[in-house]
């Protein structure tokens, strides 16, 4: 068996042909090394210890040197190279070590650490320290909500005009600080020749939550297949209880009938 001192490495015994050869059971014909407090002493074919071999090995931590202990390691733990050799570090001056590299992160290849308490079946997100766990109820405000609001019946002939539907829709309780992050219009009866354009005014915030109206191509149903796709004022994007939003028809097409509009919101 071969362990690690301060001093070097230590054989308390070799197992040769399942017989073990040590200070006290040499065997015949073969020369073995132990270490004692002054120095490695041979013993050959039983023979008493001769003294110290004349050449001390050469340690450190090139190819075929003889690795010593670099410092006072303790039981459990790792083994660590050093210039000098191999020296004990713990789990957390390691965790240390990774961290002060800049190992432990979110970033590509780096390694996760968990980022307070998580439970069994907790969803893992990533925060700037790692992962956090959630449950279903803490996750569910967070994901994307989607509201459809039909502005005309089907048979209603779209017309140029402020709040063209003739009402508001008010922000409910449940939706406040969340922020609109995508907006969609669709119509029954297409445009057969002009786009239909679009704006979303906060009635209560005065401000309108578009830069760039979203449009329907012509004979287009819906400003999913748009050549050009709304922008949003992110100045204007977020949601509080009671909020009166109005939507306006800026351009209406040629023959164009019914219309509604999709939102989409998320928590910041």
């Amino acid at each position: 068996m071969v362990k690690l001192s301060n001093k070097n490495v230590e054989i308390d015994a070799i197992v040769l042909n399942e017989q073990a050869i040590t200070p006290d059971n040499p065997k015949p014909g073969y020369q073995t090394m132990y270490t004692t407090t002054s120095g490695i002493y041979t013993l050959i074919s039983g023979s008493v210890p001769v003294g110290p071999l004349s050449v001390a090995p050469t340690t450190g931590i090139a190819n075929t040197n003889t690795v010593v202990i670099d410092g006072s390691p303790s039981d459990n733990d790792f083994a660590k190279f050093t210039i000098a050799g191999l020296e004990g570090q713990t789990t957390t001056e390691i965790v240390a070590q990774l961290r002060t590299d800049g190992l432990i992160g979110i970033d590509d290849n780096d390694i996760l650490e968990v980022d307070g308490t998580v439970a069994e079946n907790d969803i893992l997100r990533a925060t700037a320290a790692g992962v956090e766990g959630l449950t279903y109820a803490e996750l569910t405000p967070l994901l994307p909500k989607t509201i459809e609001i039909p502005l005309l019946d089907n048979d209603t002939a779209l017309t140029v005009a402020e709040n063209f539907s003739g009402f508001y829709w008010c922000v409910p309780e449940s939706l406040n600080g969340y922020n609109i992050t995508d907006v969609d219009f669709y119509v029954a009866t297409v445009s057969s020749s002009g786009l239909p354009s679009f704006d979303i005014y906060n009635v209560t915030g005065t401000g309108d939550v578009l830069t760039v109206n979203c449009t329907i191509d012509a004979t287009e149903f819906t400003s999913y297949t748009a050549t050009t796709g709304p922008t949003i004022n992110t100045a204007e994007d977020d949601l509080t209880t009671g909020d009166l939003i109005r939507f306006d028809c800026d351009a209406a097409g040629t023959g164009t009938k019914g219309c509604g509009v999709i939102l989409v919101v998320e928590k910041p």
